[in-house]
């Protein structure tokens, strides 16, 4: 399974980097580095998130994960093994 960034998904993530960084910059590195290894444990268990019932009207069936309480990864699964996020 290969997992792929949207542009939209890295840019989110980058944000949430540079918004902890000013307050806390060890924080920021321990929370990007958590939202990250989430990420990555779908590459194990990608249909571990549920269905978003938020998006369950598109062509596409959107599940999510929730890191921390306050983030939301939300991905896509494709036939050809790639994961979208």
């Amino acid at each position: 399974m290969k997992l792929i960034y949207s542009h939209k998904a890295a840019k989110a993530l980058n944000d949430i980097y540079k918004f902890l960084n000013k307050k806390n910059s060890h924080a920021a590195v321990i929370i990007h580095n958590e939202i990250l290894d989430e990420i990555d444990r779908l590459l194990l268990f990608p249909q571990i998130g549920p269905i978003e019932p938020e998006l369950e009207n598109i062509s596409f069936t959107y599940r999510s994960l929730v890191v921390r309480y306050t983030y939301k990864v939300i991905y896509r699964i494709e036939k050809k093994n790639n994961l979208y996020c």
